[in-house]
């Protein structure tokens, strides 16, 4: 029973997921003749949309610390990156719009590229050439919100974040929040297309105003390790 309950949440996320692409992409074109240059009506769209997923499938997330989250705009906002799941998450559950630094392979698809493309986010690589660096800088400059996630951690719980990423908030004057998604890898492990029971739990920490590699991966494994033993099977 279980087994089918959990598949019929899966057909549901993934329809709505893939429907909500397509839509988004097919209003690209409309959007930017309409209002050249808005990127944030593609951020609310996808917050929506995101929104729409989690609430259709039946996924919980839990969401602590909000209140940490800055009133002012110009952020980096640096997650812990272990599912596929994560994007949604922080798209429908954070009260913020904020542009993703994505990995390029996405801006390559037929449909999320447009996506991508439109909300404004930053593709990256293993490193970031100059041009991405550029535009990163730039969009907090102008005080907009900016995503990074670790990498994808291989042995462990939690992946690395990139010294160059750091630097970014550093020479822009931004705050960085840190923030931990613990349970999403159980929910909806990497490369697989199945949800399982559970509840994802997003804790917010306090900013750090004095960007600092070592500071960041302290702060994460802290917030990270605070909710240990609140995943239930």
């Amino acid at each position: 029973m279980r087994a089918c309950f959990d598949l019929a949440r899966s057909a549901v996320l993934w329809l709505i997921f893939f429907f909500g692409i397509f839509t988004i992409a097919l209003l690209y074109p409309i959007i930017r003749y309409l209002s050249p240059g808005n990127e944030e009506i593609f951020q609310y769209m996808m917050g929506f949309w995101a929104r729409m997923c989690l609430r259709c499938s039946l996924t919980r997330v839990r969401l602590i610390g909000a209140a940490n989250i800055p009133a002012a705009g110009g952020m980096v906002i640096a997650a812990n990156h272990s599912s596929f799941i994560d994007n949604l998450v922080l798209l429908g559950e954070l009260p913020l719009r904020f542009k993703i630094v994505a990995s390029r392979a996405g801006f390559s698809l037929p449909f999320m590229g447009r996506v991508y493309r439109g909300a404004g986010y930053i593709p990256t690589g293993l490193r970031m050439d100059l041009s991405e660096q550029m535009k990163l800088y730039r969009e907090l400059k102008n005080k907009r919100n900016v995503l990074i996630y670790s990498k994808l951690p291989k042995n462990s719980k939690l992946g690395e974040f990139t010294e160059a990423m750091i630097a970014a908030a550093r020479e822009t004057h931004c705050p960085i929040v840190p923030i931990s998604i613990k349970h999403a890898r159980e929910v909806l492990p990497m490369k697989k297309f199945i949800l399982k029971k559970g509840e994802i739990v997003v804790r917010i920490g306090e900013p750090i105003y004095v960007p600092d590699l070592k500071i960041l991966q302290d702060k994460i494994r802290e917030l990270y390790q605070a909710e240990e033993g609140a995943f239930r099977a």
